[in-house]
């Protein structure tokens, strides 16, 4: 019954990126977009860090609109297949993830909102068996806005208050989001955690090689 109703959500879906209504996959993409967002695949990687696509506006704009019209998508087995290609890409990279990882999304810009960072890491849950926590919220500008440049990376995040430092101290966390830019969400992140050993940042895109890199986790 869930694929049949799967397939009729397809049919009736578009090309995430052109618009095509043709044999559209579980990415929300057609048969071409799907061949031709693999030129982006994201190849500059490191033990802990891994995307699916590099994002390099004017270039790649493919995607962008893939990763912008995601949004608008909440069916689970959507994310589950960008969870697939993830975690493919991971065993490829020789990337393991341990039993006792936490994964952990992105908190959204407005608290109780799930976004497509949350989703994506449901769907890591769901495929690793690795327990999902949103254990991070962001901090209010009004907190923030007699603080340093410096004090506010340090704070533009903090735990939720159902979470404590001791609750995530020595297991390892999987931070998601949607694109990896300069960093700076994934180490207000790692700050928060606690400065974790082991942290690793997976994201659909990334757009960190438009910059120079900064060191994330130092």
């Amino acid at each position: 019954m869930q694929r049949v109703l799967q397939k009729i959500y397809l049919s009736l879906q578009s090309c995430l990126n052109c618009g095509s209504q043709v044999r559209i996959s579980e990415l929300l993409l057609c048969p071409d977009c799907q061949e031709k967002i693999l030129f982006y695949s994201d190849q500059d990687q490191g033990i802990d860090r891994l995307s699916l696509y590099t994002w390099i506006p004017n270039r790649s704009s493919i995607v962008s609109r893939v990763v912008m019209n995601l949004k608008g998508h909440h069916y689970m087995f959507v994310y589950l297949a960008y969870a697939d290609l993830l975690l493919e890409r991971a065993k490829q990279k020789e990337i393991r993830i341990s039993a006792d990882t936490i994964i952990v999304p992105a908190p959204p810009r407005r608290t109780g909102d799930r976004d497509h960072a949350h989703h994506l890491a449901e769907a890591i849950s769901l495929r690793t068996g690795c327990v999902l926590a949103l254990a991070l919220e962001r901090e209010s500008a009004e907190m923030q806005k007699n603080l340093s440049r410096q004090e506010r990376q340090k704070s533009q995040m903090k735990l939720h208050e159902k979470f404590t430092q001791d609750a995530v101290r020595g297991r390892g966390i999987l931070f998601v989001d949607d694109i990896i830019t300069t960093g700076a969400t994934a180490r207000a992140a790692w700050l928060a955690l606690g400065s974790p050993k082991r942290f690793h940042i997976w994201t659909l895109a990334n757009r960190s090689s438009l910059a120079e890199k900064p060191p994330l986790l130092v």
